[in-house]
């Protein structure tokens, strides 16, 4: 639970930045992505949590402007701290929240947006997730 906690505290700064600069700090992931390959050393079933944002980097490589290089980092954290299952997961109710928040400003503004930043949207698909996790 502590672990979670923590994920949810960067996801936010994260998402806090995301929103306000349109980048997510490489300082943060990457420290976040060393710690957690200590923690997880000796349980390797985490690294399979690697697994979404390995294909989010195969899918930027080929479109680059599909999601942002941090973004891609943020799930490769979130990966390694809860596991295979759960980034599938939030990773679902990311794209289920942006894809709603893009159709509702499409509606009321009558216009397309050429891209958001995803953070906010990670960070509620990882509260999601967190709370389905802990419920079931």
């Amino acid at each position: 639970m502590a672990l979670e906690g923590l994920l949810f505290f960067l996801c936010s700064w994260c998402s806090y930045t995301d929103l306000k600069e349109r980048r997510i700090s490489n300082v943060c992931t990457y420290a976040a992505l060393l710690i957690l390959c200590v923690i997880r050393l000796f349980d390797p079933v985490f690294y399979l949590g690697l697994v979404p944002a390995i294909l989010l980097f195969l899918a930027w490589l080929f479109k680059p402007d599909a999601i942002g290089e941090g973004d891609i980092k943020l799930f490769a954290v979130i990966g390694l701290a809860i596991g295979f299952n759960y980034t599938i997961m939030v990773l679902f109710w990311t794209c289920l929240g942006a894809l709603i928040f893009m159709t509702l400003y499409r509606v009321v503004k009558s216009r397309k947006l050429a891209s958001i930043p995803l953070a906010p949207f990670i960070l509620i698909g990882l509260f999601i997730a967190i709370i389905l996790k802990y419920s079931i």
